[in-house]
């Protein structure tokens, strides 16, 4: 659940002219909703899925139940039921009051006995009264006590001294009035259950008053009789159960007194009760007691409270043994509630206990294991983290969005909040693990090179390093152990640290004093031994990873709380071998955080050190030469810093700092790029959020957003960048399916462009896959309309919106519904080559094919290639039938606005058959053709010149360097590639393209992009197209991953003339790097293409498979005929003949030069058989 609370901070810097920035903090979570001591538990399938779910109710008011997801950790997401109850008695259950077939919930508030209706989902109703006659409930129960088929419900309640039943008058939930069972001043009434104690089939009255008594039901109709007692031995709980096994009700006793646990045996089951039997002697005050078969041996054992919760193992003849404490430590005070259930579904009980155990309190659940016949650690259940100590942003579930990853130490807990629809609306949790112990630490990186993010976390309590390996969808397997050599690991870093390209682990042990490292060895997360880097840091506490000298060489700084020094260790060989400490500053006390980054805009890295030593709390250390040699501190403020980052937060080009001091998550402005940080700091979240945050770019919109974790009401956090204060338009644009207008049921319309214009300036950008868009604007009368690329088919309704703004601040929405005119099938498709074509290295291609019309589709779609000169690899979808030169594919239920990809990767044939300069021709086609709207752009054809080498960086017109003047109404299609050939990855990528004058903006339409990214447009003709977040990998750790492109189509102007030439050229910037301008793609209007492409010879070769002679048709004479096996060796010549007699030839692939009297080439690949 995301609460939109919302909280403003807006900042001014320091010089007047500076532009306001203001951020929005939502709350994703928010424990002051549920609470921290539960006052008892009680397990039914509240949702009908066949599984246990726990209701429990919490002190500070509120009734919850939590959702049993046992693929998903089990107990892990509670569901409120009511807010804000009075009262702290254990007073509820779920029983079928309504005879409905599901379970609705009972409870009280004190002075009100009520119960909420179960829809057999889990949602409850509201709330419906059984009584207000009571003063302060202390227990309830159920039991058709009438025989009249439905439940009825029983209460005590102490300050008027009753027992109490009300009868289910309808079997509906429609309850009679208050009929009391005992009512004797002063005497004390506690728990009450309903039993058949003297075996004549029907409910019997046990109640703690003033001792322990059971009150027989004369009649089996309610009328009660005869009080029968068992003890006087003042208790305020119990638990009836068949403790010996013939069939009739005992008693466990808590006996306060002695602190021991007894037992009453029901003597001849007719409610005759013999003398207490000793069970067990307990640590602390006894309270409560339970009783079950724990262990699925067929006995009863017994569980109590006391300084945690003890459990007595039944030997099967009512010898119970020596008490075992299931806590992990001795409880602080008693658990207050006992409850057992199979809550995993295994056979035997795990326990709920209100626990309070170390720093953690709140619902514990203690699992039983079969195996080891005891129960592991305990883990507290709370509404989605307890105590978050640590959070970054990261996609999880692949996609394309940020979601949101936490570690929380109070329920031991890595858990990830889904943003469900890319507009980060974090709604759903879901739990990697529960079981690591003092977690902290947390990464996400690809350890097994799957593609996938995987999880990385330290567990200071269990003394070791362990990762869970990502499915590639968000669920993840258990935890891998990395090491278990560390003694209390406080920090782990990653880098590739012997430089094969993969992830190794760095870890920083606090109580060992040792800094080490662990290869990955096979690239796949199978680590080796421990390295030891040092152990000089006394006490360290932290590691990070960069190149401080500019060797290429991955070094580490560290800092340590006993000697309070920060010191950074030089690798020497690329390989994980480091020289001894080098001490960059001394009595840096109580470091909390440092970061690494190029302050001062130099090409070095710098250091940034937060402290709370009350003298330099913040300052930076300046790289002075490149070579590791740091200045003295550079002193920002001397405010505490909890946590500290570098991020450029105003969007400047240089690196800002965000750190929490005083009371407030706070950034200080670099005021020329040199590392001169503001004297005034700017506050981003006006509460302070001091256990850790992360700046990321959430919303891919160009600037730096926060998320982060607040200890008090376990908080997590967005504070979404709103950047310069101006205005904005935002909106969605919906399809109208149905006819009857834009509702919540229609679909919506991804990749449509959206303009606002004030009549001097233009502003665009395109609808995400969700169909949301947002355009910052600046002032003036603004005119929003759908822009080109929307079919005629289609007809928005509102045409336009119109806005005025004359201040800044300003927010407007502007939604669109599209209302088809007319049933049209109108499919598009085109193929864009990703990499370049060499020969002997494999090529890529993504096929594109949309639906732009109104009725969903299915079809063909069919690739062709020359087979001579490319080999299959792979694709990434199921070829339904493949030929020597042509691939088949089938789709179906192809939506309307829907577009999807075929990534094909050939491998090109090495020389003599391929060249550079050959030209590699395709072409695909989707069907069906005939009745479509356009069916020309059912047809895609590329020519790919074959390279030697390459510049990575470039842009491409796929129609070539010349295009028909008649045929200048059609698309030309643009592909932008990149990649990153630095040394580390890069964040954040930007492309800026200037559109030639003579291309018409508004017929733009994206067609894919390698990365999530958003698009500006400003001026018409200005685009910017940005990667926020993207963390490209560099070419040297992952190359296949280190490309990124950029597809897009646009048509000239009508007035462009022949002779006219459009000229492309993009800007690609990392991160804070100087731009790498891409070659210029030049297409000239002609009026004849040129001879070299018109007088292109064609052949055709037949029959081909072939049993002997092959045949070949030209429109040219053929001046020779070679043929090529398949291992490049040339096996036959023919000179001025157009056919060849392979029948002496091996059957098998062969590759057949072809050579015309014009000098045209082509190699065509047949099969002999």
């Amino acid at each position: 659940m995301k609460l939109k609370l919302l909280l403003l901070s807006t900042y001014l810097f320091s010089v007047a002219s500076y532009a306001q920035i203001q951020f929005q903090t939502d709350i994703i979570s928010d424990n002051s909703n549920y609470g921290s001591s539960v006052s008892g538990s009680f397990a039914a399938d509240l949702d009908g899925d066949g599984d246990l779910d726990v209701l429990t109710y919490y002190y500070e008011g509120n009734f919850v139940w939590y959702e049993n997801k046992p693929n998903e950790g089990g107990l892990v997401e509670p569901k409120v039921i009511h807010h804000s109850l009075n009262g702290t008695n254990s007073n509820f259950f779920a029983v079928d009051i309504d005879n409905d077939g599901d379970l609705d919930a009972i409870a009280s508030d004190g002075d009100n006995i009520f119960w909420y209706e179960n829809d057999g989902l889990g949602n409850f109703s509201t709330q419906h009264i059984i009584t207000t006659e009571v003063e302060s409930v202390i227990s309830l129960d159920y039991y058709d006590i009438d025989g009249d088929g439905d439940l009825d419900i029983f209460s005590t309640s102490i300050f008027d001294d009753k027992v109490a039943w009300y009868e289910n008058l309808d079997g509906l939930g429609g309850f009679g009035s208050q009929i009391i069972i005992s009512q004797a001043a002063s005497v004390f009434t506690g728990t009450i259950f309903i039993e058949d104690m003297d075996g004549d089939g029907d409910g019997d009255i046990l109640v703690s008053n003033n001792g322990l008594v059971w009150i027989e039901n004369s009649d089996g109709n309610g009328t009660f009789t005869t009080v029968h007692t068992i003890t006087t031995e003042n208790t305020n709980n119990f638990f009836p159960v068949d403790l010996d096994g013939d069939g009739d009700m005992d008693i466990v006793f808590p006996d306060g007194y002695d602190d021991v646990v007894r037992w009453y045996e029901n003597t001849n089951g007719l409610g005759t009760f013999g003398s207490s039997q000793f069970i067990g002697l307990v640590d602390g005050d006894i309270n409560y007691v339970y009783a079950g078969d724990i262990d699925d041996d067929g006995d009863v054992d017994v569980l109590a409270d006391g300084r945690g919760v003890f459990y007595y193992e039944n030997d099967g003849s009512e010898d119970f043994g020596f008490a075992n404490n299931i806590y992990t430590y001795s409880s602080i005070s008693n658990a207050g509630s006992i409850y057992a259930a199979d809550i995993d579904n295994d056979g035997d009980l795990d326990v709920l206990s209100n626990g309070n155990v170390s720093t953690k309190s709140g619902l514990a659940y203690n699992e039983f294991d079969q195996t080891t016949s005891d129960f592991k650690p305990e883990r507290f259940l709370s509404e989605f983290v307890s105590n978050p100590i640590e959070a970054l942003a990261a996609d999880m579930d692949n996609d394309g969005d940020l979601d949101f990853l936490v570690v929380s130490n109070r329920d031991n807990k890595i858990s990830w909040f889904e943003d469900i629809d890319g507009t980060q609306n974090f709604a759903e949790q879901h739990v990697i693990s529960n079981s690591v112990y003092g977690p902290r630490s947390l990464k996400a990186e690809d350890i097994d090179n799957d593609g996938d993010l995987d999880v990385i976390v330290a567990s200071e309590v269990g003394d070791k390093v362990i990762w869970f390996k990502n499915q590639g969808d968000g669920t993840f397997g258990s935890e891998t152990i990395i090491t278990n050599l560390t003694d209390a690991p406080h920090m782990i870093a990653i880098d590739d640290m012997d430089n094969d390209g993969d992830l190794d682990i760095i870890s920083a042990s606090n109580r060992d004093d040792k800094i080490a490292w662990y290869e990955n060895e096979d690239g796949l997360g199978s680590f080796g031994v421990q390295q030891v880097i040092s152990t000089e840091i006394n006490g360290v506490i932290s590691v990070y990873t960069g190149d401080f000298d500019t060797d290429g060489n991955i070094d580490l700084f560290a800092s340590g709380g006993i000697d309070s020094v920060v010191s950074w260790f030089k690798h020497t060989d690329g390989q994980g071998s480091f020289e001894p400490m080098v001490v960059i500053a001394y009595g840096m006390y109580q470091i909390n955080s440092m970061d690494v980054g190029d302050i001062d805009g130099d090409g070095d890295l710098d250091i940034l050190v937060g402290s709370s030593s009350g003298g330099t709390d913040l300052s930076w250390f300046e790289n002075l030469d490149g070579n590791g040699q740091f200045h003295y501190a550079n002193e920002i403020t001397n405010s505490a810093a909890a946590v500290v980052s570098l991020a450029d937060i105003d969007n400047d080009g240089d690196l800002d700092i965000v750190a929490t001091t005083s009371n407030f998550v706070s950034w200080y402005r670099n005021q020329d790029g040199l590392g001169n940080y503001a004297s005034g700091s700017s506050i981003i979240v006006a509460s302070r959020y001091d256990k850790s945050f992360h700046v990321v770019d959430m919303d891919f919109d160009g600037d730096m957003d926060l998320i982060s974790t607040r200890e008090e009401n376990d908080q997590l956090a967005y504070s979404k960048n709103l950047g310069v204060v101006g205005n904005e338009i935002n909106g969605t644009v919906q399809v109208d399916v149905n006819g009857d207008g834009c509702d919540e049921l229609d679909a919506y319309y991804p990749n449509i462009m959206v303009v606002a214009n004030n009549g001097s300036t233009s502003f665009g950008t395109f609808t995400r896959n969700n169909g949301s868009y947002q355009i910052p604007v600046n002032s003036g009368n603004f005119t929003t309309t759908i822009a080109g690329g929307l079919p005629s088919y289609y007809t928005p309704n509102p045409e336009t919106y119109t806005f005025n703004y004359s201040g800044t601040g300003n927010v407007e929405t502007a939604n669109f519904c599209l209302e088809p005119n007319q049933q049209i099938n109108d499919l598009n498709i085109s193929v864009y080559p990703i990499t370049q074509a060499r020969p002997g290295f494999d090529v890529r291609y993504r096929i594109v094919y949309k639906n732009l019309g109104t009725d969903p589709l299915s079809g063909t779609i069919n690739f062709a290639f020359n087979g001579a000169m490319l080999n299959v690899v792979s694709a990434s979808e199921t070829i339904s039938s493949q030929t020597a030169n042509m691939l088949n594919f089938n789709y179906s239920d192809l939506n309307p606005y829907e577009s999807r990809n075929i990534d094909v990767i050939f491998n090109v044939l090495p020389p003599p058959t391929v060249n550079i300069d050959d030209t590699i021709a395709s072409e695909v086609t989707i069907n069906p053709i005939t009745g479509d709207f356009t069916e020309n752009d059912n047809i895609f054809t590329y020519n790919q010149t074959v390279i030697g080498s390459y510049d990575p960086n470039d842009i491409t017109c796929m129609e070539g360097d010349e295009v028909l003047i008649d045929d200048s109404d059609e698309y030309l299609h643009y592909l932008i590639r990149f990649q990153n050939t630095g040394t580390a990855s890069a964040i954040n990528v930007k492309v800026e393209n200037i559109l030639d004058n003579k291309l018409d903006w508004t017929t733009l339409q994206i067609e894919t992009t390698s990365h999530t990214n958003r698009v500006q447009i400003k001026n018409e003709n200005e685009l910017a197209f940005i990667f926020s977040g993207i963390n490209l990998p560099d070419s040297t750790s992952d190359e296949p991953n280190s490309h990124g492109f950029i597809a897009y189509k646009v048509k000239p102007k009508n007035d462009v003339l022949e002779g006219d030439i459009v000229f492309n050229t993009a800007d690609i910037y990392f991160d804070f790097n100087e731009a790498i301008i891409t070659n210029t793609a030049t297409t000239e209007f002609v009026g004849t293409l040129s001879v070299a492409e018109n007088s292109l010879s064609k052949f055709l070769a037949y029959p081909n498979p072939t049993t002997g002679v092959l045949k070949i048709q030209s429109n040219t004479a053929i001046s020779k005929l070679e043929i090529y096996n398949n291992l490049g060796q040339s096996v036959m010549l023919q000179l001025n003949t157009n056919e060849v007699d392979m029948t002496k030839l091996k059957s098998g692939i062969y590759f057949m030069k072809i050579q015309d009297a014009n000098g045209n080439q082509e190699i065509i690949k047949t099969i002999k058989q």
